[in-house]
């Protein structure tokens, strides 16, 4: 499971025009395969139709989590 520091997703959440509850609840339940969290991103953008700036803070926060990996 990948883990985003906790600091950061509320920087997130806290974006101007986001849900904070779908950010902190979704990058709080990364999955360790950062392909998977983008199907899952595309997956429940469909089911919740979250707005442009809601995923946009969450791919933000996957691209983050995922950036130490290289």
């Amino acid at each position: 499971m990948k883990k985003l520091p906790l600091e950061r997703i509320k920087e997130l959440a806290n974006r101007t025009n986001v849900c904070p509850t779908a950010v902190a609840n979704f990058l709080t339940s990364l999955s360790g395969n950062k392909v998977d969290d983008f199907l899952n991103l595309r997956l429940d953008l469909d089911i919740y139709k979250w707005n442009f700036e809601t995923v946009m803070a969450i791919r933000d926060g996957i691209v983050h989590a995922y950036k130490e990996d290289k």
